[in-house]
């Protein structure tokens, strides 16, 4: 897969970014993280830019303790904000929150996910992800790049309702792949870079 391949006709999907986990204590960000600078614009911003470019219908951002300041700082137009009170608990709340908004909300057949310190993820690939959903509905898919399986992962709508009842921390690729399976696509590149502490950021000066 070339990032020049974009599949025509993809179904629609919505977009589901997931930054409602705050910053660990020993990430070194002085407030939250998905508003640390990053080339002149906050780190959600510049991950909602990439978004705004992918064969979506519409986005979904999840946000928690970090909500104040996420909606202070960040371009958030056009997106629908869902706030997960219950963040707490872990990976799943979040999770919870996007896909029974994007139920109750959205008529679209296919959901992209992306946490929300995940950067600059190509249009390409995100085209080619649904477009090897289309063959295998009941799957999740998600990126194999040259070292690891990584970010978004297209989720069928069709595996909501069982993504509702899953509880405390999730890895959404291994849930998929034990319980629904999970297809690969081959993607001839570096993985994204995430973002989870400040040595994380693009072009630091150390």
């Amino acid at each position: 897969m070339t990032d020049e391949a974009t599949p025509e006709d993809l179904p629609a999907a919505v977009a589901l970014v997931l930054a409602a986990d705050g910053s660990a204590e020993d990430s070194g960000f002085p407030g939250s993280r998905y508003v640390a600078d990053v080339g002149g614009s906050p780190l959600l911003g510049r991950v909602l830019e990439s978004v705004r470019s992918w064969p979506v219908e519409g986005i979904v951002v999840v946000v928690g303790p970090d909500a104040e300041e996420i909606l202070e700082r960040v371009d958030l137009t056009g997106v629908t904000v869902v706030l997960d009170e219950g963040w707490e608990e872990g990976s799943a709340s979040p999770l919870r929150a996007g896909m029974d908004t994007v139920w109750r909300e959205s008529t679209a057949p296919a959901v992209v996910v992306l946490p929300g310190d995940v950067l600059d993820v190509p249009a390409s690939v995100v085209a080619a992800l649904v477009d090897r959903w289309r063959s295998v509905p009941r799957s999740g898919v998600a990126p194999r790049y040259r070292y690891a399986t990584g970010w978004p992962v297209v989720v069928g709508r069709e595996l909501i309702p069982d993504l509702l009842g899953v509880e405390g921390e999730v890895d959404l690729p291994s849930w998929l792949a034990s319980h629904e399976g999970l297809e690969l696509v081959h993607v001839d590149r570096a993985a994204p870079r995430r973002v989870r502490t400040v040595d994380d950021l693009p072009l630091r000066r150390r």
